[in-house]
Parts: C-alpha cells; sequence; structure tokens
C-alpha cells in the first residue's frame, strides 16, 4: 500500500506546476508572518538531522498525513519543505485537493535554504 501512496504522488507531482514555489528571501518573508504554519514535509529522521528555526514535522510518507490537516482551516497560510523541493509539491498537491489555499513551498528545499546562508537547527 506504501508504494502504492508513494508511486502516485510521483505521478502527480509530474504533472503539477510549480506556482507555489517560491524563492529563499520570499519564503523567509512568508514564514515570518504572524499567522504561517511552517511545514517540514520530511521524516523525522531528516527533521532532527536540521531543520528551519519554527516548524513542525509531517512526514509526506505517513499513511496520517491527510489527517495531520483535518483540524487546521482550508484557508490557514502554510509554508513547506523538504531537502530539494519534490517532496514539499507533492504535499501541496494533496492539501490543495483536500481546500486549502494559501500553501507556498520553498523553492530549492533547504538545500537552497541552507546554500544561501540562512540558519538551520541541527539536533
Amino acid at each position: 500500500m506504501r508504494y502504492l501512496i508513494v508511486f502516485a504522488l510521483l505521478l502527480i507531482s509530474c504533472s503539477q506546476n510549480k506556482d507555489s514555489a517560491i524563492s529563499v528571501a520570499d519564503f523567509s518573508e512568508f514564514i515570518n508572518a504572524e499567522d504561517c504554519l511552517l511545514i517540514d514535509v520530511r521524516s523525522a529522521e531528516e527533521y532532527v538531522q536540521g531543520h528551519i528555526v519554527g516548524s513542525a514535522t509531517i512526514d509526506l510518507y505517513s499513511p496520517e498525513f491527510e489527517s495531520k490537516f483535518m483540524f487546521i482551516k482550508p484557508n490557514q497560510k502554510m509554508a513547506l519543505y523538504c531537502n530539494r523541493g519534490k517532496r514539499s509539491e507533492q504535499a501541496i498537491y494533496l492539501l490543495k485537493d483536500l481546500g486549502y489555499t494559501d500553501i507556498v513551498q520553498l523553492n530549492g528545499g533547504l538545500n537552497a535554504w541552507k546554500s544561501e546562508g540562512y540558519e538551520i537547527v541541527e539536533e
């Protein structure tokens, strides 16, 4: 079942446009808004190796991914990221399909964030 979900996500991401991908500087500005949720869609293991300050982790490949959002309002401002941008792109597709409207992703992911000199937390 897990492989079927991963395969479906890969197919979806191939057809998904990247309108929601924003630059590192714009992402930094977006996440500093008072009401923005910052979400790392990588695994918990990846998260502890380094993440953006103030982010929560919700693993895209977790079977509970969609249910973790059920108490979040559809118009909630959210910023998603992963290592390079592929998983966050897939996550945005799923969340928009669930009715969420104000979502962006970090173009280039955490790799771009670090290469631009922005801070990360390593545990």
